[in-house]
């Protein structure tokens, strides 16, 4: 439709098109002068205008279709144009540009001189490309797709009017199909180098907290040195006073059995020979006895008493006969 609607000289608005859209239409019917039509309108094949980028929102991103047909349409405004049996002096750096004489029909000649340029321009791309980036690829390769696929187009509209736009439509449904490829892998290029560049922040943070920690560990290390040694002298300075205390009492002690076991001595000579026996159990459920007087004998007397009253009878017999 697009090529039919250029032939007629319309300019319609550039949209985009999907493919089942463009394939369920039939093709127009063709005049009935088919040589007539092409050698009217095949200029129209090459001139007509395109919407340029400033009319387009400035954060809207074209689409590789219009970037097609810009760039056709700055080429026909200021490229130089060769016939198909002539040769223009000016060649341009880039991408060389070839328009074929819209006055005569289109012969094998215009082919055999379209893929002569096109094989041309190939091999400057390729000497000139070196390694280059998708964008740049896209850029350089653009100029001479575009030009290459419409002569083509404008050739074979003179001989078959609706096989030019079956053409057409063939090469806008891959222009959006390679459109959609583009943006995914700019898409994907644009996400890797967000998560890099959130990981490089990653690394420089952490690079940094590991230089802070360098500067700050010998001044840590020697606060909390002096920090631990003196606690240690002040644990260490109440442990030997209590250890002091300790050794004191427990001489105390020591002092103090040595004097009861003497004292033991001195008035039981024996008493651990029977300190442990069962006549214990006895003596400690016995109350003890008064006194008759206050003097040290009586009190003698009611211990001795005591221990024979707690003995049994066939024990204290014993005691007596002893």
């Amino acid at each position: 439709e697009s090529v039919r609607m250029r032939v007629s000289g319309e300019h319609p608005q550039r949209r985009r098109r999907s493919v089942p859209r463009i394939m369920s239409k039939s093709p127009p019917k063709p005049p009935s002068s088919a040589p007539r039509r092409a050698s009217t309108h095949r200029s129209h094949l090459h001139s007509a205008p395109v919407p340029s980028s400033e009319a387009r929102s400035s954060t809207q991103m074209p689409s590789l279709e219009e970037r097609l047909d810009e760039t056709l349409a700055s080429k026909l405004s200021g490229g130089t144009s060769v016939g198909s049996a002539g040769r223009s002096g000016n060649h341009m750096n880039t991408a060389a540009f070839v328009m074929f004489a819209p006055d005569k029909s289109s012969s094998r000649a215009d082919a055999v001189a379209l893929d002569r340029w096109v094989s041309k321009s190939f091999q400057q791309f390729v000497q000139t490309s070196g390694s280059l980036g998708v964008e740049d690829t896209v850029e350089q390769l653009v100029p001479i797709l575009t030009t290459g696929l419409h002569e083509i187009i404008r050739q074979v509209a003179f001989h078959c009017f609706e096989r030019a736009i079956v053409l057409e439509k063939v090469w806008r449904t891959y222009v959006e199909l390679f459109e959609r490829a583009l943006s995914e892998a700019r898409h994907a290029v644009r996400r890797h180098r967000q998560h890099e560049h959130k990981i490089q922040s990653a690394i420089e943070r952490t690079k940094c907290d590991i230089e802070e920690l360098k500067l700050k560990q010998p001044a840590q290390l020697q606060k909390l040195s002096e920090t631990l040694a003196g606690k240690f002298r002040q644990r260490n300075g109440e442990l030997d006073e209590h250890l002091v205390l300790l050794r004191r009492e427990n001489a105390a002690l020591v002092a103090g059995m040595s004097e009861q076991s003497s004292d033991v001595n001195a008035w039981f000579p024996r008493f651990h020979r029977y300190k442990d026996t069962k006549i214990r159990n006895d003596l400690a459920v016995a109350s003890p006895l008064s006194p008759t007087t206050l003097t040290p004998e009586s009190g003698i007397a009611a211990d001795f008493k005591r221990i024979l009253t707690a003995l049994p009878p066939d024990r204290r017999r014993r005691v007596g006969f002893f």
